[in-house]
């Protein structure tokens, strides 16, 4: 079990570096702020999924590693605050609450996407039938030359 769990923390990690590296990197330009979600242009589709699926991924290696589901909602509303105020330095960045709401929701999401499917697979090992091969035993296992 110790080895799942160092992937699942490794796994973590690297989704947590992408998601610092799409959201800070620089892009040239100015930088915007968009505190009203409904006033600007950050609600169109691409956006929206985009930032959704980008904190659903870690969420949902969170909870394979125990993590409730408020907690994981927390941590995700302020990574994704931390981030946007960040963005702030960041040249070409574009700072919106809108971008805070949908990673929270993904955090969401992929929290409650991954609790479907480890209760789907769980379903699936309760149906599958004990193996039929007896265990192996290691005392007494001296071959006999004849």
């Amino acid at each position: 079990m110790e080895g799942r769990t160092i992937l699942r923390r490794a796994a973590f990690a690297v989704l947590l570096a992408l998601v610092l590296v799409v959201t800070l990197r620089h892009v040239g330009g100015s930088n915007h702020f968009a505190p009203a979600p409904w006033a600007s242009r950050q609600l169109d589709a691409v956006n929206v999924v985009g930032n959704v699926i980008l904190f659903a991924l870690p969420a949902a290696v969170l909870r394979s590693l125990g993590w409730s589901l408020r907690r994981t909602v927390v941590a995700g509303f302020f990574l994704s605050l931390g981030i946007e105020l960040l963005q702030l330095a960041v040249p070409g960045r574009t700072t919106a609450t809108a971008d805070v709401i949908c990673n929270t929701l993904g955090a969401m999401a992929g929290w409650l996407v991954a609790g479907l499917f480890s209760a789907r697979q769980r379903r699936a090992d309760r149906r599958r039938p004990a193996s039929t091969t007896p265990p192996r035993s290691t005392a007494g296992s001296r071959r006999e030359s004849g």
